[in-house]
């Protein structure tokens, strides 16, 4: 199975990443694993200085690298974690969603009432005399707005 490997510099929170590829090698599975956190069996070989982030086409994903050890001198065993942000970022990038709280200041949607934000309210009462007194020929509508 062919991998491609990275160094990327980028927060882990970020969906499109910046990666920079470092080198492709071919490597097995070690033993049955689970393909959101595959462990992987490199020729020795392989240079991975610098490796922090890795992509299996076969897969379609991409995982984060941590420390590749040696194993029996003649190989490297890299763990990796999938990243979930960067593996479905096209499906990320084209949802549609109603933010209900953000983290940046001045983004939030004050009509989305969740309980965090803190208002208050404090009741308007306002009276308006009449400029002239009721004529009894015309007709008047009065129209309230709130009360309890």
């Amino acid at each position: 199975m062919r991998v491609i490997f990275y160094s990327c510099a980028d927060d882990r929170k970020t969906v499109e990443k910046t990666l920079t590829q470092i080198t492709t090698a071919e490597c097995d599975v070690w033993d049955s694993c689970n393909i959101k956190d595959p462990t992987l069996v490199l020729d020795y070989a392989a240079n991975l200085t610098g490796v922090n982030y890795a992509f299996i086409p076969d897969w379609n994903r991409y995982y984060y690298v941590s420390s590749p050890t040696i194993e029996n001198g003649t190989q490297l065993i890299a763990e990796l974690h999938e990243d979930c942000l960067m593996s479905w970022k096209t499906g990320i990038l084209n949802l549609n969603a109603t933010v209900v709280r953000t983290a940046q200041n001045g983004k939030a949607n004050l009509y989305l009432d969740d309980g965090k934000f803190k208002i208050l309210n404090y009741p308007r009462i306002q009276t308006k005399k009449f400029p002239n007194s009721l004529n009894k020929s015309m007709h008047y509508v009065l129209t309230i707005a709130g009360g309890e």
